[in-house]
């Protein structure tokens, strides 16, 4: 059997984000025993977020860049969920705009090691959810409004959509009717009748309007007109914070061994870029 090369991939983690100090690792790539493959990991502090280089085998070079960026990527969306910070990922160097951030959240070692673990142990177990995560990295990062809306719906969508048949005491009549009918049960399950819920107790008209937006997007519907942006701006605060006390109460009432995130900030702002 050929041997595929080993190519080491420059990527930029872009973010209000830092690393204290240089971090050296290895960590596993998939969950593959019999054959295992480790990537050598360099982590560095950068004035955007910071610069991993990454290893990985491939046949060529554009193939090794997908390939590290989906490793690291699906890492990044379990962190993004411990730190709620927009993460995005590319190459060291390429043409997206450079911010420096004034504030800027550290994230030390055994952070990063533990969403590696973690990544793997959704992937293995759990691999719609982490899909999941990682639209809801892109609804934070993604700067247009409409792409962030549908991300974080997906985030929601995806979930309980997989999910709610697993899910002792869910109303399942009720709830194979519809996607939203399945949104509702799963807010119901972790969060009890919808007075209780987080975010938007006694709004029962939330999963339905939310809904009507994203099928007005999604289908083009919805035109890009300016007072229609607003309008999908002025929701994602919500739907930012509706999504991420769903995804966190979902991955730790309904997925086994799953402890809560390390921590939960429940900040919502940007960092803003140092823009002098």
């Amino acid at each position: 059997m050929r041997t595929l090369p080993t190519w080491r991939v420059n990527l930029q983690v872009t973010g209000p984000i830092t690393v204290p100090n240089r971090m050296q690792m290895q960590q596993l790539k998939g969950n593959d025993r019999d054959s295992p493959f480790y990537s050598d990991i360099t982590i560095n502090d950068s004035p955007s977020g910071f610069r991993a280089v990454v290893t990985a085998r491939a046949l060529d070079e554009q193939l090794a860049y997908q390939a590290a960026v989906f490793f690291f990527g699906r890492m990044l969306d379990v962190l993004t969920l411990e730190t709620l910070r927009p993460l995005h990922l590319g190459y060291a160097g390429e043409t997206r705009r450079i911010e420096e951030y004034m504030v800027r959240r550290i994230v030390h070692r055994e952070e990063i090691e533990t969403a590696f673990t973690e990544m793997r142990r959704l992937d293995q177990d759990y691999p719609t959810f982490l899909r999941s995560l990682g639209w809801f990295r892109k609804g934070l990062y993604t700067d247009d409004p409409f792409d962030s809306f549908l991300a974080l719906w997906n985030s929601v969508e995806g979930t309980a959509a997989r999910y709610y048949k697993m899910v002792s005491g869910i109303d399942l009549d009720r709830a194979k009717k519809g996607i939203k009918n399945q949104i509702w049960a799963c807010f119901q399950k972790v969060w009890g009748e919808n007075k209780q819920w987080k975010i938007i107790p006694g709004n029962a008209d939330w999963i339905n309007s939310n809904y009507d937006v994203r099928i007005g997007i999604a289908h083009g519907v919805k035109d890009v007109t300016i007072d229609n942006i607003q309008d999908v701006v002025e929701q994602l605060p919500i739907l930012k914070k509706v999504a991420y006390e769903f995804l966190v109460d979902w991955r730790e009432k309904q997925l086994s061994g799953t402890p809560p995130p390390i921590a939960p900030e429940r900040v919502w702002a940007r960092a803003e870029p140092d823009t002098a």
